[in-house]
């Protein structure tokens, strides 16, 4: 223990350390700063004194899309007699990874009422969230099925845009695409685009037709004849090619090619 953590048992401190549970005591301002944090933090790449030392404030490891929420939640007790609350949000770890927690916390007051701690216990729920995730989404695609299944009588372009929208859903992606080849697969010829594709982009006179040997990333899926994906499309890439200047901006991309048989008929792409 550092001259920073004080706790009278150390028998407890080391079942504490040894368990998943990351335990946290938090003053009520700014950014709730650490007075105490378990060792086992460790789990996530920081060293307790990271924390203890004042160098980083507990809101510097919230997912900066999940901060709001966790400043709501921390805030309800100071308008009521609130005695506690739970809450789940992801951390960032020192790897920059995101981990999913749950989080149980009890509000400390003094004689006034007025709140002198937090006192919480942070544990790893990534796996479960990880399934549960899963399980909503091959909910979600059976769902899609169905519909797809249904629309016998729809017309050729109300399946494609059905398609295409639940692609765009179903991974959480800003726009999607679907376009079809020519015969001989040198000719991409873009079907259509996802609404907001085409809200964002900023080109006036869109192309939908696209040679194979100077289109970049819609073709390599045709080229490579398989799924190609890409986590970071602002690093430098031969793929950029025949991207037009204007349109909307990628940060990743999935393109997959359709097949019937041995011929590549078409390509769907999200991102």
């Amino acid at each position: 223990m550092s001259r920073f953590r004080k706790f009278p048992n150390e028998e407890l401190t080391n079942i504490i350390n040894s368990s998943p549970a990351i335990i946290f005591l938090w003053k009520p301002e700014d950014g709730w700063p650490v007075e105490f944090v378990s060792d086992n933090i460790l789990q996530f790449g920081y060293d307790a004194n990271e924390f203890l030392s004042g160098k980083l404030k507990y809101s510097d490891i919230i997912h900066p899309q999940d901060l709001d929420r966790v400043k709501e939640e921390f805030s309800k007790p100071k308008k009521s007699d609130s005695q506690g609350f739970t809450i789940d949000y992801r951390l960032l770890t020192k790897s920059n990874e995101i981990r999913w927690v749950h989080e149980r916390t009890i509000v400390r007051r003094d004689a006034d009422g007025k709140i002198t701690n937090y006192e919480g216990v942070v544990f790893d729920i990534t796996e479960r969230k990880n399934a549960e995730n899963e399980l909503k989404l091959n909910y979600d695609l059976l769902r899609s099925l169905l519909t797809l299944n249904d629309m016998t009588y729809s017309s050729l372009q109300e399946i494609t845009n059905f398609a295409r929208e639940e692609a765009v859903r179903l991974t959480n992606s800003n726009l999607g695409y679907l376009a079809f080849t020519n015969a001989d697969e040198t000719v991409l010829t873009m079907h259509s685009w996802s609404k907001a594709a085409m809200n964002e982009c900023e080109i006036k006179e869109k192309r939908f037709v696209y040679p194979l040997k100077t289109t970049g990333l819609w073709g390599e899926p045709i080229r490579q004849r398989r799924t190609v994906i890409t986590n970071n499309y602002s690093e430098p890439s031969s793929l950029k090619k025949g991207y037009p200047s204007g349109h909307v901006e990628l940060r990743n991309h999935i393109g997959v090619p359709i097949f019937d048989g041995e011929r590549i008929v078409g390509v769907v792409g999200v991102g």
